[in-house]
This record gives C-alpha cells, sequence and structure tokens, in this order.
C-alpha cells in the first residue's frame, strides 16, 4: 500500500515542517556552541549550516517551499529535482567542512 504525502498546500503539513526546521536549526546551534574550539570543532560548526539545506529539502516548510523563486524551480527540475539539488548541496557542504576545504 502506497502512502502519500499531503497536497503540498496543506497547512497543517507546512506549520509541523516549519516547527522540525526550526528544532533541528536550533540543534544545530546546540551542537556547534558546545564544540570546543578546536580545528576539528570548528570544522563541525562549519558543517552544521550544511545540514540545514539538507533539512529544508527534506522537510519542506511553507515559507520556503511555497516562495516564488523555489516555486520556478519547481516548475523546471520538479519537487523530486529541486529536493535532490538541495540535498546535494548540504552534503557537499558538510564533506567539504569537514575536510577543510571551506
Amino acid at each position: 500500500m502506497l502512502v502519500s504525502e499531503p497536497p503540498i498546500n496543506d497547512p497543517t503539513r507546512g506549520r509541523r515542517a516549519l516547527g522540525r526546521f526550526v528544532l533541528v536549526g536550533l540543534t544545530l546551534i546546540i551542537v556547534a556552541a558546545l564544540m570546543p574550539h578546536s580545528s576539528l570543532g570548528n570544522r563541525v560548526g562549519v558543517a552544521t549550516f550544511g545540514v540545514l539545506p539538507i533539512a529544508l529539502g527534506v522537510l519542506k516548510p511553507n515559507g520556503f517551499w511555497d516562495a516564488p523563486n523555489v516555486t520556478g524551480w519547481r516548475w523546471a527540475f520538479s519537487d523530486v529535482g529541486v529536493r535532490t539539488l538541495y540535498i546535494v548541496i548540504g552534503i557537499v557542504w558538510v564533506v567539504a567542512a569537514l575536510a577543510g576545504k571551506i
């Protein structure tokens, strides 16, 4: 049996997604603040910024996902394409930060 997502314009989906995104952001702030001020700690702190685009692509909060700019991207690349793009950007950021390239 296939389980479908709520419609993209469902207001409860957007509120839940926004709440989860805020929780992800607060958790990342705490992780970055608690890391020791060393080379690795600073890399992890920068890498936490890469998790935010991943969360945007996965959670799809209304304020972001329904913005006119993103709607144009969704029209051009489809929802899956835009989600994949944001997830890839986030992964590249995390890997580059942990490798010390950023």
